[in-house]
């Protein structure tokens, strides 16, 4: 620092190799010892201008800071891997919304991001201030369903009313569909919430109640665009082999001439864009290999041929290279933190990352290995909203968007925690009595290595819980009495275990727990 500070406290830090120092203004420092005694403020510290009187570093990643007159604040110093961009000062890059609703990057690495009622954000990676697009500069709905490009680079921005629109990036000018398109006298569409270029570069627009489009666009040589052709699917009581739903939230592109499209209660849908058939897939109570839900929120094609479709009850993977067609399904059984899968990205090592109403998920479906990831771990909430998702190719950063802004994050660098917490048992009771009241054993039940009950003290419970100080509530319990249960039972909280009409025995009383990402600890 430039000017001179009062230093009120100072401690090692675990690895010996540096310090960490706090003053009077209620900062935090690094000293570096071996660096010309550099010192370094703490990034994103969050303390009040209150004296610092005691620093204690501890595992994994915690600090604990001692204050004068504002407690004990508890700092996570690394493991935090998501990035926020939230309502805020639109000259420091922030958001005008808190709902997003939209999020896609462009070409250039400048994100695009749909709010649900303040228009259209545009955040450059120039770092200059966020450029808003709405209703009074052009946009026609500020309620912004979606967003995709276009072969010519444009970025087209599906709308919560009539018509779509097009940001033109040679122009910066904002176009309406179909109004400021040739040869669309007949066009109809609005409340568009999906595109999607395909390989013969048309546009597929999904829309709430409009049914689904295929738009062939040509750019003429004065600058004006023309709709060349276009194909209009819609629900028709008289086609059992058409769409059952006009409301379309995702479409994607399987292989050429093959699309994919999820309804809102119609199912899923295989389109042969050749033969113009559309082959349906529903759920089925009686069939375990069918769809689990018809209410299809999310679609996403996977590196590797696999479609993923998110529904309002669960997760599903569709292998497309084998016949005949099986689901393979992934609920909060199997792991997931919600049943409801808003939208669906892929990352380059071909996990699958979904959110929900309840915390972000990555799946490795390989090993069926799920982690999940909550507001507790920097998320901009627990809930995220309907198809709010991208992956960025420039940057290589994958986006999800909710009610309280975006998440985004590299998932190359969410690793998973090592550190397992110790577990406790805080407390023994025999008959529901607290355990000083009628307490068999001589001192605290944690510091007890076996205990003696007398015969008709058969009613007796166990709590306990995990001493983690960073995401307690993500780790799970398993417990078992060795010689009186066969299996061990699964919760997924801190609780406690409770025994009835226990015979005369001799018993070994065993719990283990799972640190935040859900490794089991093996001791």
């Amino acid at each position: 620092q430039s000017t001179p500070f009062s230093v009120t406290s100072l401690s090692v830090s675990l690895d010996g190799e540096f310090l960490w120092g706090g003053t009077d203004e209620g900062e935090i420092f690094k000293l570096n010892l071996s660096e010309a005694c550099q010192i370094k403020l703490l990034e994103n510290s969050e303390n009040k201008k209150v004296k610092i009187w005691s620093i204690t570093q501890t595992k994994p990643d915690l600090l604990w800071i001692g204050t004068d007159g504002d407690g004990v604040h508890k700092y996570i110093m690394e493991g935090n891997f998501f990035e926020l961009i939230k309502k805020g000062d639109l000259s420091e890059g922030n958001l005008n919304h808190n709902i997003v609703r939209a999020a896609h990057e462009d070409e250039n690495g400048n994100l695009w991001i749909g709010t649900r009622g303040n228009g259209l954000n545009l955040i450059t990676k120039t770092n200059t201030p966020t450029k808003v697009f709405d209703t009074q500069n052009g946009l026609s709905n500020n309620a912004v369903l979606s967003l995709g490009n276009d072969s010519f680079k444009n970025i087209w921005i599906g709308v919560d009313g009539k018509g779509i629109d097009m940001f033109e990036t040679k122009t910066g000018k904002i176009l309406h569909f179909p109004d400021d398109f040739e040869n669309t006298s007949d066009i109809k569409l609005g409340s568009v919430y999906s595109i999607c270029l395909d390989a013969f570069n048309d546009l597929w627009i999904g829309t709430s109640g409009y049914g689904l489009f295929r738009l062939s666009i040509v750019r003429k040589k004065d600058g004006k665009y023309r709709l060349r052709d276009h194909n209009h699917y819609k629900s028709d009581p008289l086609n059992k082999n058409g769409l059952n739903s006009n409301i379309i939230y995702s479409i994607v592109e399987g292989e050429p001439n093959i699309m994919w499209i999820g309804t809102r209660g119609g199912g899923l849908y295989r389109l042969n864009t050749i033969s113009e058939k559309f082959e349906a897939f529903r759920s089925n109570s009686n069939d375990l290999n069918s769809l689990l839900n018809d209410d299809v929120l999310s679609l996403c094609k996977s590196n590797n041929e696999n479609l993923w479709i998110g529904t309002s009850g669960g997760l599903d993977r569709l292998n497309l290279t084998t016949f005949p067609y099986q689901f393979t399904h992934y609920t909060e059984q199997n792991g997931l933190p919600n049943n409801t899968i808003h939208a669906i990205q892929t990352d380059q090592n071909d996990n699958i990352w979904v959110s929900t109403n309840n915390g972000l998920a990555k799946l490795n479906y390989r090993n069926r290995q799920i982690r999940s990831y909550f507001y507790s771990d920097g998320l901009q909430s627990n809930e995220f909203t309907d198809g709010a998702s991208c992956f960025g190719k420039q940057t290589g950063k994958l986006y999800f968007g909710g009610v309280n802004g975006l998440t985004c994050f590299d998932p190359n660098k969410v690793s998973d925690i090592e550190y397992f917490p110790r577990l406790a048992i805080t407390n023994f009771s025999v008959f529901n009595e607290p355990e000083k009241e009628k307490n068999p054993v001589p001192f605290y039940i944690d510091m007890s290595d076996s205990l003696k009950l007398n015969y008709d003290q058969n009613f007796f419970r166990f709590e306990f819980t995990t001493l983690n100080f960073h995401n307690k509530q993500k780790c799970m319990y398993a417990f078992k009495l060795e010689n009186f249960n066969t299996d061990y039972t699964l919760i997924k909280k801190e609780g406690e275990a409770t025994y009835t009409n226990v015979p005369p025995g001799d018993y070994i009383f065993k719990v283990k727990c799972t640190n935040e990402d859900g490794i089991w600890n093996p001791d």
